[in-house]
């Protein structure tokens, strides 16, 4: 059968790939596309690389694929651009509006709890992390 993918190196590839192989703090999953890729341009089928690494077959041909479209930097992970954020500009307005108010009676101040109650549709954990990151703006302390 003929070998589906034929990879060739430059020797600084080549250093760069067993490098990530040999170094003893590369991430393990790095080093194992690393690996990848080395093992097919000794010729060796995707198979009996899975079966080595004790990977699926599957996970071979993926990073074969992308060492191909794009090189070194196919191995690494892309980014994700995660959710959407939840603190949205509108949201930050309405605690920091809360913190201009009186503080609620028994209480010198706000604390992120009662801006969460005061609010009604937020944690505690969202208020603080607004307040975090405003640095100071307003007049709150934690509990």
């Amino acid at each position: 059968m003929a070998h589906p993918f034929k990879i060739s190196l430059t020797e600084e590839e080549r250093r760069k790939l067993v490098d990530l192989v040999s170094r003893g703090n590369t991430e393990k999953r790095l080093a194992e596309r690393a690996s990848i890729i080395l093992d097919t341009c000794e010729g060796i089928q995707g198979v009996e690389i899975a079966r080595r690494l004790q990977i699926q077959g599957r996970v071979v041909t993926k990073w074969r694929k992308r060492y191909l479209e794009h090189g070194l930097q196919g191995l690494q992970e892309p980014s994700h651009s995660g959710a959407p954020r939840k603190l949205t500009e509108e949201f930050r307005r309405r605690v920091f509006a809360v913190l201009e108010k009186r503080p609620p009676r028994g209480c010198a101040r706000w604390t992120g709890r009662a801006i969460a109650e005061y609010l009604g549709d937020v944690t505690p954990e969202q208020v603080w992390r607004v307040l975090r990151e405003g640095k100071g703006r307003g007049n709150a302390e934690r509990q």
